[in-house]
């Protein structure tokens, strides 16, 4: 289609940051096709996945990363990416136990 799409992540939570999340174990591919323009800010998370960009509209990714297998982008559309860390997705640490005696 050629409607526009918008897309920010989570202000809160665990997921702070993340505006797309697939788990590591799906292999199936993310696309995004159309003649609009996307506007995406936060981290596209999908390890395992291709991801796929098709048309003529522009996408804006704008302070953000994507986390991907591989990444193709055909047709006459275009991929801005500008990384702002303190706008994605940061790992949560790990919790720790300390043993004494």
């Amino acid at each position: 289609g050629s409607g526009n799409v918008t897309l920010t992540p989570m202000t809160s939570g665990d997921y702070t940051g993340l505006s797309v999340y697939m788990d590591r174990a799906n292999t199936r591919t993310f696309s995004m096709t159309g003649s609009g323009t996307s506007t995406i800010s936060g981290t596209m998370y999908a390890p395992s996945s291709a991801v796929t960009v098709t048309g003529s509209g522009g996408i804006a990714v704008v302070d953000s990363q994507i986390v991907c297998s591989t990444i193709t982008l055909t047709g006459s559309g275009g991929l801005g990416l500008q990384y702002n860390a303190s706008h994605n997705y940061q790992a949560q640490s790990q919790a720790a136990i300390e043993l004494t005696k």
